[in-house]
């Protein structure tokens, strides 16, 4: 085997363990996600839910598939539009972290 050849080898066994390693970080961060009991989720500045957890799942009963891609407000407020105090909106003007008390 040559010299080029070695090298090839040597990238594509250095790129398959990077994926392996990326793939299992992602695993592990997911069942962390889903460990938790508080209901957790990323929601996009649109207001779009982009991931949730097992907890939100539960109380809404709903899977995940069926969260995933609708707003906040129409899921927990069955609201079309952000309701009045929305932490997305109020995020967007502060630039800050924003909860619902």
């Amino acid at each position: 085997m040559g010299e080029g050849s070695r090298i090839r080898v040597s990238h594509v066994t250095e790129r398959k363990r990077s994926q392996e390693a990326l793939q299992a970080s992602a695993q592990q961060w997911e069942a962390s996600f889903d460990a938790m009991s508080d209901v957790l989720s990323l929601i996009d500045v649109e207001g779009r839910i982009i991931q949730c957890n097992e907890a939100m799942s539960n109380l809404l009963g709903k899977p995940s598939s069926e969260i995933i891609g609708s707003t906040c407000w129409d899921l927990m407020h069955g609201a079309s539009e952000p309701i009045e105090g929305c932490p997305i909106v109020r995020m967007r003007e502060t630039r800050r972290r924003e909860s619902l008390v």
